[in-house]
């Protein structure tokens, strides 16, 4: 037999959903393939209908580590313009009152260290808030659950050269701050402290090269850091525009 539904029913239907509710299960960690649907009962309203009323804290959580990621890459590139347009997003997401009590003071700091960015006006100030961000995902990660740790495999670079060798340590770096993962994030210092030292005719390079060394020398030497991280994409994107480098 089929059930009728008036509205007052659907309506507390659908606030059982979501991720504001104690009832919701535990929601797939970011990255993997979205875990498959059950059937539905005879009696359950069209999951159409019901998407087009709440927002899953798994599709959540993928928009913010989206919204990360183009603030990273932004931050690297010293892309200000794209900086300040992905930081706003971040910083004034309106759906983040539908969380679960114990998700909120999370996504709070999240809020925080994105309007930092979005405040940024040097490529130092906007590392540091990056790096905050990343460590305030990571502590959500650690309490709420959050995308698998890295698999511990030697890094590959996506290209060749110096520079690549670098985009491919600041990738472990990141993930080891971001997911948390400490053999992430060491695997990426050292690499990056091991990476061949850079060559240029600028000086002012020279001289950035000797930096981003010494501060992976300093970061293996420790946990996942949001001051560490900071610090070292600072320094790759002043060396980025010092050299019009355009980055992806």
């Amino acid at each position: 037999m089929t059930a009728t539904f008036s509205l007052s029913s659907l309506c507390l239907f659908v606030a059982t959903l979501g991720p504001c509710t104690e009832r919701e299960a535990p929601p797939p960690v970011i990255g993997s393939e979205a875990a498959p649907l059950a059937p539905r009962p005879a009696d359950e309203p069209p999951r159409e209908l019901l998407q087009q009323q709440t927002q899953s804290t798994h599709a959540f959580m993928r928009d913010h580590a989206k919204q990360a990621e183009e603030l990273r890459n932004a931050v690297i590139a010293g892309r200000f313009d794209l900086i300040h347009r992905v930081s706003a997003k971040l910083a004034s997401d309106a759906w983040s009152v539908n969380l679960r009590p114990e998700y909120r003071p999370h996504v709070a700091a999240v809020q925080q260290a994105a309007g930092a960015a979005l405040d940024a006006r040097s490529v130092q100030a906007a590392g540091a808030a990056l790096g905050k961000l990343g460590a305030a995902c990571a502590s959500c990660h650690l309490e709420q659950g959050g995308p698998p740790r890295p698999q511990d495999v030697e890094l590959i670079s996506k290209g060749v050269g110096t520079m690549a060798i670098h985009a491919a340590a600041e990738q472990a770096l990141w993930e080891g701050l971001f997911t948390p993962s400490e053999a992430a994030w060491k695997r990426g210092a050292e690499r990056l402290a091991g990476a061949p030292e850079l060559a240029s005719d600028v000086e002012d390079v020279n001289s950035l090269g000797r930096e981003l060394n010494d501060l992976a020398r300093a970061a293996s030497a420790g946990p996942p850091r949001a001051d560490a991280y900071g610090s070292i994409t600072a320094t790759c994107s002043t060396c980025h525009r010092r050299l019009s480098i355009e980055t992806h």
